[in-house]
């Protein structure tokens, strides 16, 4: 069942990430295996994820 959606205040927190440029299509296979490398990443220098993975958007264009 969903729940509706609610607002929460959380302080910052700093994440990695791997800047990429895809286009729509090459979203669902380019981006996941990202992942694998930001986990190495974290691993190496002993990180440990505090919430799930994400994806930021910075420009989404539908048409290009």
């Amino acid at each position: 069942m969903l729940t509706e959606p609610n607002l929460q205040h959380r302080a910052e927190q700093p994440y990695v990430g791997i800047r990429s440029r895809v286009t729509m299509p090459e979203m669902s296979t380019t981006l996941p295996p990202l992942f694998r490398e930001v986990y190495a990443w974290l691993s190496e220098r002993r990180g440990n994820p505090v919430g799930p993975p994400f994806f930021r958007c910075r420009v989404v264009d539908m048409s290009g």
